[in-house]
């Protein structure tokens, strides 16, 4: 989302393409034999995302989120909604936002044993702070 890629890998491989060689080069791309620094591909990508540990990024993403955007808006509403990579292990990654402003809030993995329902209790109410008043005034919504 940070570059505008939603989808993922491909996303990003359209992104890069998009850079200049400056940026390409300050980004550590290595030169090819013609001189030239290439747009990283999808699977370039794959492999770098592949190694990420999630725990840190998810830290990072919120990090960079506020020092860009600020805290999330208290008063909106809070909306949770599983994806399944379609080449995946067959878990889904819940994943949590404000509306409207679109704030990242957080992610966490539903093993193929669960649902979201009790991921969401454990894992994303409580560093979110949606615990007691948040809960009966309404501002948690579940999505399908």
């Amino acid at each position: 989302m940070l570059c505008e890629g939603p989808r993922g890998q491909t996303d990003l491989e359209k992104f890069a393409r998009g850079l200049n060689p400056g940026q390409r080069r300050a980004l550590g791309i290595r030169r090819n034999p013609r001189g030239q620094y290439p747009a990283p591909s999808q699977s370039t990508f794959s492999r770098f995302l592949a190694g990420l540990d999630p725990t840190k990024l998810n830290e990072q993403l919120l990090q960079i989120q506020r020092q860009l955007r600020g805290p999330a808006p208290q008063q909106e509403l809070v909306v949770m909604d599983g994806k399944e990579p379609n080449h995946g292990s067959g878990a889904s990654v819940l994943t949590a936002v404000t509306v409207p402003s679109q704030h990242y809030l957080g992610r966490a993995m539903v093993d193929t044993k669960t649902n979201e329902i009790p991921v969401a209790q454990q894992e994303l109410i409580p560093p979110v702070g949606l615990g007691g008043p948040f809960r009966q005034s309404g501002r948690l919504a579940h999505t399908d």
